[in-house]
């Protein structure tokens, strides 16, 4: 599916996985890709990422650059199996990785690396540990990678990601509605949010969809798609949800791809 405002397409974000914590075959765990020009962005790591990303037709050997949007389990799950792979795969990892998260990312791989050892370590290959706040940014490849607010635990972070040509996709990671996050994602061509709730469902530090619809009004942005989906959130009133948020709005699928 392509989604682009007149600009040439160099930009493909693929939905690895859109679901939660609870494991279902419809939905892998929350993860999404980011490719441009050699730089292979994944956004999250959760459970069936490793999978989905073979049949994306990438390896744990090409990401580039792994980025967190906070550390709980259902977005962290398959990053210590992705570690174990760079060692011990027939074909170790020899190229560098980037693992970027909010405040205590550091402190989270010092942590792995106590538990499992010399199992974790990078042996073959450089690793360097980003941690963000919102507003710094990093460069993967030509791609411009900003954190931004997210309010669901106090390290989460949202990204942006930004292509040479202008294309600007936003994920929101785990999040309550805020407007600074409307500001920040503001006239993106692809907004990709956080749905977990059905409507009228209570909670913190998530949205329902009517929540994303209003986040995607006041960003401006050109397509939302709803994601990290409980099985309670699938149904969907689609055609009131695209009036309210004034752009094209679907619904995730795994596996679902977009150009911009």
């Amino acid at each position: 599916m392509c989604y682009h405002r007149g600009r040439e397409e160099s930009m493909e974000i693929r939905l690895i996985g859109t679901g939660t914590c609870v494991p279902r075959l419809k939905r892998r765990g929350p993860s999404t890709l980011i490719r441009e020009d050699g730089a292979v962005v994944l956004a999250d790591i959760g459970l069936g990422s490793l999978h989905g990303l073979l049949k994306a037709g990438v390896s744990h050997r090409d990401v580039t650059h792994l980025i967190l949007t906070h550390l709980h389990p259902d977005h962290t799950s398959e990053l210590l199996a992705f570690l174990f792979a760079a060692n011990y795969d027939p074909e170790p990892r020899e190229a560098p990785l980037v693992i970027a998260g909010g405040l205590g990312v550091r402190e989270f791989m010092d942590r792995l690396q106590t538990l499992y050892g010399h199992w974790v370590e990078a042996v073959g290959y450089h690793r360097e540990i980003v941690e963000l706040d919102p507003g710094r940014n990093i460069k993967a490849g030509k791609i411009a990678i900003e954190a931004g607010a997210a309010s669901h635990t106090p390290a989460s972070i949202s990204y942006s990601l930004t292509s040479p040509s202008g294309a600007k996709v936003v994920i929101t990671g785990d999040t309550a509605y805020d407007a600074k996050l409307a500001k920040f994602a503001g006239n993106a061509d692809l907004l990709v949010a956080d749905a977990s709730f059905p409507e009228g469902g209570v909670g913190a530090g998530h949205m329902s969809a009517a929540e994303c619809a209003r986040l995607a009004r006041e960003a401006g942005v050109g397509t939302l798609v709803l994601s990290h989906i409980y099985p309670d959130a699938e149904d969907v009133d689609m055609p009131q949800i695209r009036e309210a948020a004034g752009c094209e709005v679907i619904l995730s699928e795994d596996e679902l791809t977009f150009k911009l």
